[in-house]
């Protein structure tokens, strides 16, 4: 059981999405402004005591992401705090994005911690990485990532200049939509291009279902897209 208390009275208790959705959702107890390009520290008007063994990751919604640039930063809330919970949100956009009362800022998701002792010593076991440092097995990932990324862009681009159309900010926001899923493994190469065409041919579906589907469960949004690509 996780005890919550409220800090201000209008202030809204974490809730999850779904039954079995992993993170509750926390949201905003003010009205406030991140700033482009800038930073911004969001109340919760909340306290909590978490679970034994446990602590709780704040982790960003992908709605925010996608759709307006907005990521989560200072993530972790240890068993012991007991302070009032804050979100602090970093605007990467080129427009100051509003933050509402009852918004849903950013998702909690609550892990459990291995407590161990240090033990110093002189010889460590080997392993098939050994020394190598940062990037040293993400380069190859990270590089097919920009590629297949880039490739998409390159196609879209070709489609634009078919129709001898920019593309719409409907379009722009669908198609990051769509490359949050396909990043997160969520859909297939295959499954992104032919969304993709879709939305770049001028077809509303796919930004009406993300539209009407924001905030529920991402496996409902995705089984109804695959069902797109069956019609």
């Amino acid at each position: 059981m996780i005890y919550v208390k409220r800090l201000v009275e209008k202030a809204i208790l974490p809730k999850k999405g779904s039954l079995k959705a992993a993170g509750y959702d926390l949201f905003s107890a003010e009205d406030t402004i991140v700033p482009a390009k800038g930073k911004q520290v969001i109340k919760t008007g909340i306290s909590m005591a978490l679970i034994e063994g446990t602590y709780g990751r704040i982790a960003p919604r992908s709605g925010l992401a996608a759709k307006n640039f907005i990521d989560v930063g200072a993530g972790v809330i240890d068993e012991d705090y007991r302070g009032e919970i804050c979100v602090l949100l970093f605007n990467f956009g080129e427009n100051d994005f509003k933050v509402n009362y009852g918004d849903r800022i950013a998702q909690m998701i609550i892990e459990y911690v291995v407590q161990t002792d240090i033990q110093e010593t002189d010889n460590l076991t080997q392993t098939q990485r050994g020394e190598g440092g940062f990037g040293s097995t993400g380069v190859k990932l990270i590089q097919n990532t920009n590629n297949q990324y880039q490739q998409l862009k390159d196609k879209l681009s070709n489609l634009q200049q078919l129709n001898h159309d920019q593309p719409e900010p409907w379009q722009e926001l669908t198609i990051l939509d769509l490359y949050s899923l396909f990043s997160n493994g969520q859909i297939n190469s295959k499954q992104k291009q032919r969304l993709g065409e879709l939305t770049m041919k001028g077809d509303k579906k796919v930004y009406e279902l993300f539209k009407k589907n924001e905030g529920k469960n991402e496996q409902i949004i995705i089984q109804q897209l695959l069902n797109l690509i069956e019609e």
